[in-house]
């Protein structure tokens, strides 16, 4: 069985606090819970109870941890681990203690073993009696579920927009590169038929200089193909 966390003061929550003033932290307008110093919950508002899916008969006078386990499917948060450390902390210095947001997921009460996801904000503040001792502590948390998921929904557009961004720069860069390469080639396109061109303005200059010059000799001129047959007979031929 879970050993859940307890200070060295004992003490039943029926000796702590009139009904008057438990009466009074039930219709208190914020989220909170009273502890005994050894944590078993003394009653609860009713903000509270709305928040943590919880009925006050059912939670009052249990160990915190015993309502409230750890998720053991997030076992990373270490909520009891965290909230402990802040209670005991409270006990020993006996001066309040406010915790970073803690994410926390609640049972769900309507489906045995499943979990909600939570997070808080939480303030441990004890009430000390006549003596100095920690009589009770004031366990205040704000549920800041919706907020912090909508900050981490941002924060993961924001990375993967990032990532899309410095995909599509890498993809621009490629395109640029490779448009570049195709206007080098151009170029060499456009180098080599004008070479060409001029190659055949010139032989075109030649052949019509020879074929003058063949036309207007005394003598017969004949030039003959690789295959036999004749390329050129001028007049005399």
């Amino acid at each position: 069985m879970h050993e859940y966390p307890e200070s060295t003061s004992t003490m039943s929550f029926n000796n702590l606090l009139s009904a008057d003033t438990l009466k009074t932290f039930e219709k208190i307008p914020v989220s909170i819970a009273v502890l005994s110093p050894d944590l078993q919950i003394l009653t609860a508002s009713d903000l509270y109870l709305k928040e943590s899916e919880t009925e006050l008969e059912k939670i009052r006078g249990r160990n915190i941890f015993e309502v409230f386990p750890d998720n053991p499917n997030t076992p990373e948060a270490k909520g009891i681990h965290n909230v402990n450390h802040s209670l005991q902390t409270v006990l020993r210095t006996k001066v309040p203690h406010r915790m970073e947001v803690q994410r926390y997921d609640i049972p769900n009460p309507a489906v045995v073993g499943e979990f909600i996801v939570r997070y808080w904000e939480l303030l441990n503040t004890p009430v000390l009696d006549a003596q100095g001792d920690v009589q009770y502590i004031i366990h205040l948390v704000a549920n800041v579920t919706e907020k912090i998921i909508t900050a981490l929904s941002l924060r993961d557009y924001d990375e993967k927009l990032e990532a899309t961004i410095k995909e599509l720069t890498v993809t621009n860069e490629e395109l640029i590169a490779s448009l570049e390469e195709l206007r080098d080639s151009q170029e060499c396109l456009s180098t080599l038929k004008v070479e060409l061109e001029d190659k055949v303005d010139l032989r075109t200059e030649e052949l019509k200089k020879f074929k003058f010059l063949a036309d207007n000799a005394e003598d017969a001129m004949i030039l003959m193909q690789k295959d036999g047959s004749f390329a050129y007979l001028n007049d005399k031929a």
